[in-house]
C-alpha cells in the first residue's frame, strides 16, 4: 500500500508538469517559481530575476561580415621615443632634458646619440626603471614631464 502511495506522489517529483523541491525539515514538496516569475527576498518583497540582471551592453546591427562590430581602440598614450625618432616630441624631450643640465644640442627633433645618452643619464640619475635604457618610454616620460615644465 505505502509503495503504491509513494509511486502516484512520484509522478509529483519526478516527471509532473511543475518540478517540486521538498521544504526543509518537512519532507513536504512545493512547486519551484518560474525563472521569470516573481519571488519574495529574504526581507520578503517581491523581486524579479530579470530586474537583478544587467543588460547587455548596445550592439550595433550586424550588415555584413566587412562592417563587423568592434570595440573602439583604447587611447595608449604618447608613442615610445628612441634612436631614429624624429619631429616635435622629440624637440620637446630635447627642451625637458636642457632645463636639467643634460642636454646641450640643438633642438632639431632628432633623437641622436646625443639625446639617447641624456636620457640614459636621466634614468640613471632618478632612478629610472622599467624602460629600456636611452629609450623615452612611459616611466622614463612620467619621471622626466613631473620634474620639467613643457616649452
Amino acid at each position: 500500500m505505502a509503495a503504491s502511495a509513494a509511486l502516484a506522489g512520484g509522478d509529483a517529483l519526478f516527471g509532473g508538469a511543475e518540478e517540486r523541491a521538498t521544504e526543509p525539515g518537512r519532507g513536504l514538496t512545493a512547486p519551484l517559481p518560474a525563472a521569470d516569475e516573481d519571488r519574495p527576498s529574504e526581507s520578503g518583497i517581491p523581486t524579479s530575476r530579470s530586474a537583478t540582471r544587467s543588460p547587455a551592453p548596445a550592439r550595433p546591427p550586424d550588415t555584413s561580415a566587412a562592417d563587423a562590430w568592434a570595440p573602439e581602440a583604447p587611447d595608449i598614450g604618447p608613442a615610445v621615443l628612441h634612436p631614429g625618432s624624429g619631429g616635435g616630441a622629440v624637440v620637446e624631450l630635447q627642451h625637458r632634458l636642457r632645463q636639467l643640465g643634460l642636454y646641450f644640442g640643438a633642438d632639431d627633433g632628432r633623437y641622436d646619440p646625443a639625446v639617447r645618452d641624456a636620457v640614459t643619464h636621466y634614468q640613471w640619475q632618478y632612478g629610472v626603471q622599467g624602460d629600456p635604457e636611452g629609450v623615452y618610454g612611459p616611466r622614463t616620460r612620467v619621471s622626466l614631464e613631473y620634474r620639467t615644465h613643457s616649452s
